[in-house]
């Protein structure tokens, strides 16, 4: 390698965050720990996804190809990676994934990684298992549905509002993963980590909900505005409102735990050796053109990414 000051790079990609949840594109936004790192760094106003979904996007993240452009089928199984390119360059290598199954070693993306976990559940030969890799959210939706017994449980048992409100979205097992990975990685390393908090359905700790909003939105408005949401039913201006709240809040968990894997570079002696890139790999929508989520279409709020 060359005698540069930045040896190490870590990518955060962030599942469903589009531009104008950052204080960076919106004032109105509280998202302290990315405004720090913008306002640090640079920050491409007209930045766009390749696609408005995982796997039509992650293609040109990862490995700087269009979907299908290989072989016909999503994923990179047939690409190399940033993580092949970088490993073969002699540096340390590690991906953490919160359990989206479209980035999985399935797809392809595991290729270079010294260390990869994905979180989700193996992908095999069964119907289950199959399915999973092709509906990262399933999991979260059943989570969803007995979060009542959960609440009241975690209550009783005294839990910290610092947790996300079902643990789906594997977010502290991603931090932890990256945060040991930082401390026990003393060569030039590529650190990748993927949230997926942003991602419907949003079901943040309670105390970020109170950090964006007055704190009024219980677990019964969470509940029913999701149960609205996935039957499909119409949705009103108040849980329209609701939505927004809920997904500001989780993006504002994951903006914590984003600042508590920049601690772990400075508790390492690296943070000035690092660069840090954030990006999110699609948008998400709140009826601008008709719907909720990322359906198929190609908007602003679905491709203009932070």
């Amino acid at each position: 390698m060359t005698d540069t000051d930045l040896s190490n790079v870590v990518l955060v990609t962030v599942d469903s965050l589009r531009a104008d949840a950052l204080g960076a594109y919106d004032d109105d936004r509280h998202t302290p720990v990315l405004d720090d790192l913008a306002d640090r760094g640079t920050t491409f106003d007209r930045a766009f996804a390749t696609g408005n979904w995982t796997p039509f996007s992650f293609p040109s993240i990862l490995s700087s190809r269009p979907v299908f452009a290989d072989n016909g089928r999503i994923g990179v199984e047939d690409a190399t990676t940033l993580a092949e390119a970088l490993s073969a360059a002699g540096f340390a290598t590690a991906g953490f994934n919160a359990a989206n199954g479209f980035l999985t070693s399935h797809w392809g993306y595991d290729d270079g990684f010294d260390e990869f976990e994905p979180f989700v559940a193996s992908v095999g030969s069964s119907i289950y298992s199959k399915y999973l890799a092709t509906h990262p959210t399933v999991e979260a939706w059943l989570q969803l549905a007995t979060s009542p017994v959960r609440r009241f449980g975690s209550w009783l048992r005294g839990g910290t509002d610092e947790r996300p409100f079902l643990d789906t979205s594997r977010m502290f097992d991603v931090e932890h993963a990256a945060t040991d990975f930082i401390e026990d990685t003393e060569e030039p390393f590529f650190l990748w980590i993927h949230y997926m908090d942003a991602h419907t359905p949003y079901v943040p700790a309670p105390r970020y909900i109170r950090e964006v909003s007055d704190g009024l939105l219980g677990t019964h408005r969470m509940i029913h505005a999701h149960t609205r949401t996935g039957l499909g039913w119409n949705v009103g201006d108040r849980t329209l409102r609701d939505l927004r709240t809920l997904y500001q809040a989780v993006v504002r968990q994951v903006d914590a735990s984003v600042g508590r894997v920049l601690d772990s570079l400075e508790a390492a002696g690296v943070d000035d050796e690092t660069a840090v890139v954030v990006a999110g790999d699609h948008g998400e929508e709140f009826q601008e053109h008709g719907h909720l989520a990322h359906y198929p279409k190609l908007y602003d709020e679905l491709i203009n990414v932070p």
